[in-house]
């Protein structure tokens, strides 16, 4: 068996938020010091690995490219401490700020050049974490949801046997996640962001978060001077599940930081 060349270190790390311990790995480029850096936002009921390890892929090409990543669970999910009966949207976004503490004490991050990749969920958490953070330079988001009531309206349409609350219900959480996902307008958030790059992936055959919230996203970003890019990837569903258009993904993403992280 071939071993592939080694292009990164891999550090377990343990944070605190909140009285609960939060776990995670940071990829360190052996060829950078100073790296710039990618903080993983995984999306609702994920972990910091991802279906089919796509974060794991997607540190080990950001490495490739002298790029550090940092993949957390947030409370509640994968590793993490936490309940997820206790988990919320601003529990999330809080964690999030917590990890992004993190990499600014970091002596081998530069901590002026940091972005943000968010799945799903993970694309508002993103963009919450983003508000006010010192040193956030890009964003890319994957299927991201945009609104939760859009999301609400979706469902219903499309899937009228099984109501919003009770997916919310099977996922384990609590009515307060519920009241918080309905507030979610990520995209008006993002719209008063106009100073970060912005990568917007779409899944095309996406049965979970339908084709308004890109176009929420789109008009969102029309007065936008920095990069915009809009990538549709026609055959993948909401967890990327097609092998060929899986690595398209990640071959954008880090062709993405790597033009807009310096």
């Amino acid at each position: 068996m071939v071993s592939k060349e080694r292009v990164e270190q891999r550090e377990a790390v343990l944070l605190e938020n909140q009285g609960q311990k939060i776990f995670g790995i940071l990829h360190l480029p052996l060829a950078k010091e100073g790296s710039p850096v990618v903080l993983v936002n995984h999306g609702f009921g994920g972990t910091k690995v991802g279906t089919h390890r796509v974060y794991v892929m997607m540190a080990e090409a950001l490495a490739r490219v002298g790029i550090a990543t940092f993949r957390i669970d947030f409370r509640g999910c994968g590793d993490s401490e936490g309940d997820v009966s206790e988990m919320t949207v601003e529990g999330q976004i809080d964690d999030a700020r917590a990890a992004l503490a993190y990499l600014h004490s970091h002596p081998a991050i530069d901590s002026t050049q940091i972005g943000l990749l968010g799945a799903s969920l993970g694309g508002p958490i993103a963009i919450g974490a983003a508000k006010e953070a010192k040193g956030v330079r890009s964003l890319a988001l994957w299927a991201p949801v945009a609104s939760g009531t859009l999301w609400e309206s979706d469902w219903a349409t499309h899937y009228p046997q099984e109501s919003m609350e009770s997916v919310i219900r099977a996922g384990g959480t609590g009515p307060l996640f519920r009241e918080q996902f309905l507030q979610i307008e990520a995209h008006h958030a993002l719209a008063a962001m106009p100073h970060l790059s912005f990568l917007h992936v779409t899944a095309g055959a996406d049965g979970v978060v339908f084709p308004g919230h890109a176009d929420a996203y789109r008009t969102a970003r029309e007065e936008a001077a920095t990069l915009n890019r809009f990538l549709v990837l026609k055959e993948s569903n909401h967890h990327f599940s097609h092998p060929e258009e899986r690595k398209v993904l990640i071959e954008e993403t880090t062709l993405w930081f790597k033009e807009t992280l310096k």
